[in-house]
């Protein structure tokens, strides 16, 4: 009786112990699966993060680029993670533009639309100033006289990267520490760009620049203090004045007139005093300068942004 007891037992045991494993079993297999579900559900909340982030950073970059019409129709960037493409379409009736931005990461996909009303365009001008302009002609790239192309007593300048710029005149030699610069004919090396053809010339002037009558001079000049330019002068680039206290003026000299082609990107007035100052706009230095502009132009709205 006794035997037949232990064997009634350890049947009932056997049993346990197996529903006991299939339990365990069951248990471990949901858990997997959990966990596995809850590490799909993490990898997508950080795409859809990444997506995010990657989609506004898009955004911002097209409303720069499109500030220095550097935007190409179906533009493809890399931010991060993602894939980012910009376009641009016109808006009927109106002459404000619609950027698309569509970012993608894995199998997370965000866009955004953005209508943005344009500003004067600091890249399609040869005066650009907060100050008074006086006997300053500004011309089209034919030379043809284009009142337009000069915008006066504006609110403020876009804002501009002096830090990378003046980095830049330092690292080609050309930072110039003098009381008044006044450089030589031809200079810096007789071209807008460094040997490789494609790098401008950058010349930080600490203080006051002046260029001599029948001095021709290259590049981009980011001057600290004034500009004096004597009658003949040449200049064929971009004259940029950080400071409002600056001020350009026309000296002595024959012949009268001075010529910039490029552009002036001035705070401060801009005198053709008893001479004539003529700036030609010249759209290749003035993309050149512009790689440098940060934000957009100050007259640039933002009139709606969709997430889609």
């Amino acid at each position: 009786m006794n035997l037949k007891n232990f064997k009634n037992e350890k049947g009932f045991w056997s049993a346990f112990f197996l529903l006991f494993l299939v339990t365990l079993a069951l248990m471990g297999m949901g858990a997997s699966t959990l966990l596995r579900s809850e590490g799909d559900n993490v990898s997508n909340n950080i795409q859809a993060l990444q997506a995010d982030y990657a989609a506004n950073g898009g955004a911002y970059f097209g409303i720069r680029q499109l500030a220095i019409d550097s935007l190409t129709t179906a533009q493809e960037i890399t931010i991060g993670e993602g894939v980012v493409t910009l376009d641009t379409s016109a808006i009927v009736g109106s002459s404000d533009i619609l950027l698309t931005v569509m970012a993608t990461v894995g199998e997370i996909e965000r866009g955004v639309d953005i209508r943005i009303h344009p500003g004067s365009g600091l890249v399609d001008k040869a005066i650009f100033t907060t100050g008074h302009v006086f006997n300053v002609s500004a011309n089209d790239s034919l030379g043809n006289n284009d009142p337009d192309l000069a915008v006066t007593e504006a609110d403020s300048v876009p804002e501009i990267d002096e830090t990378t710029l003046a980095a830049m005149s330092t690292a080609q030699g050309h930072d110039q520490a003098d009381p008044t610069f006044t450089p030589a004919d031809d200079y810096p090396n007789g071209s807008f760009y460094q040997p490789d053809g494609i790098t401008p010339n950058v010349t930080h002037v600490l203080n006051d620049m002046q260029v001599n009558g029948g001095t021709t001079i290259y590049g981009i000049f980011v001057v600290e203090g004034d500009v004096v330019l004597n009658g003949g002068s040449r200049i064929h680039g971009v004259i940029y004045l950080p400071n409002p206290t600056s001020t350009i003026i026309h000296g002595g000299g024959n012949p009268s007139e001075s010529s910039i082609t490029g552009g002036i990107v001035s705070n401060g007035d801009i005198w053709g005093t008893g001479n004539h100052i003529s700036v030609t706009h010249g759209p290749e230095f003035m993309r050149a300068f512009c790689e440098h502009q940060l934000g957009p132009d100050p007259d640039t709205v933002v009139i709606s942004w969709e997430y889609i």
